[in-house]
């Protein structure tokens, strides 16, 4: 099921009005109710929904991969 960018908003502004009163459970307008085992898991879920919305924009987010050498050698 595909979510209109609207409603993707809802769902982040839901989140972080819970994060802002210190709440772990979000209640949707339609009833429904979300319980995060922690803040990080809230933190999680609003990244997915801004991942989802620029992909239903049209903006598939970005991924970056750095990578890093390592010689073995102390020095």
């Amino acid at each position: 099921m595909t979510r209109t960018v609207a409603e993707i908003d809802t769902a982040i502004a839901s989140i972080r009005e819970s994060m802002g009163l210190g709440m772990k459970s979000v209640r949707y307008r339609d009833g429904r109710i979300l319980d995060f085992m922690s803040v990080t898991d809230m933190v999680r879920a609003i990244t997915e929904l801004q991942e989802e919305r620029a992909a239903v924009v049209g903006n598939p987010p970005v991924t970056r991969v750095a990578a890093r050498y390592v010689s073995g050698l102390s020095g």
